[in-house]
């Protein structure tokens, strides 16, 4: 796994801090349950909050405290599995080179990765 992310509830953080469902694959209902119980119940809805993140990819730091929805953070858990030789610091290079901060942003930018390395094999 490419990080773990406690998350919370942004509008209600009295509901707790669980670990995000990237940590590790428990079953989706177990997973719905524990986010249900935090008060996020749209997994396309922007209602959690990344309270802190533990990476082999330090610039991900720059997560903590952002809104993201629970779609957005799996999707980009699961992503950087797939670079090719380099593409992880090249990764790092442009988040801060653009000025990202937004999940969507690193995204984005990591769907760009291939095409600027000509590595094609994560699309």
């Amino acid at each position: 796994m490419i990080f773990q992310a406690p998350l919370s509830n942004k509008v209600h953080p009295k509901y707790g801090v669980k670990l995000s469902p990237s940590q590790s694959p428990p079953p989706v209902r177990h997973t719905v349950e524990l986010l249900e119980a935090m008060g996020i119940r749209t997994p396309t809805a922007q209602d959690c909050r990344v309270d802190e993140v533990s990476s082999e990819y330090p610039i991900l730091n720059r997560l903590v405290t952002q809104s993201t929805n629970v779609d957005e953070l799996d999707y980009l858990a699961k992503q950087p599995e797939s670079f090719c030789k380099g593409e992880g610091i090249q990764f790092q290079a442009m988040v801060p080179a653009l000025n990202l901060s937004d999940i969507r942003d690193f995204i984005n930018c990591h769907i760009g990765i291939p095409i600027l390395t000509g590595c094609w094999s994560n699309l």
